[in-house]
């Protein structure tokens, strides 16, 4: 296939190096865009991942507690853990990597 590039002087038909060289920088932007789309759809879902896991916290500590002092968590602490932990597995399934 001929290829041309503009010129003051009009159009000068690209040498087989510059052919390759241009096929070679689309192959980067094209690789470079597929890893900002990646980022793109990736980013509010870590977000909301960090913001379920900081939601995490307290029930991780109340269970930790009880059972360092021996007693047994309260199920609604079980529960939300679990909850939360169900959620954040279900939104790392999402993300692309």
């Amino acid at each position: 296939m001929t290829m041309y590039r503009a010129t003051p002087d009009g159009p000068v038909e690209l040498t087989a190096a510059e052919i390759a060289e241009m096929e070679a920088r689309e192959a980067a932007w094209a690789a470079g865009q597929a890893e900002r789309d990646r980022l793109a759809h990736n980013a509010p879902i870590l977000a909301e991942i960090a913001a379920l896991d900081a939601r995490r916290v307290r029930p991780a500590a109340e269970v930790a507690l009880a059972l360092a002092s021996g007693n047994p968590p309260a199920e609604a602490d079980l529960d939300r853990l679990a909850s939360l932990t169900a959620a954040i597995t279900g939104l790392r399934g999402q993300l692309q990597t």
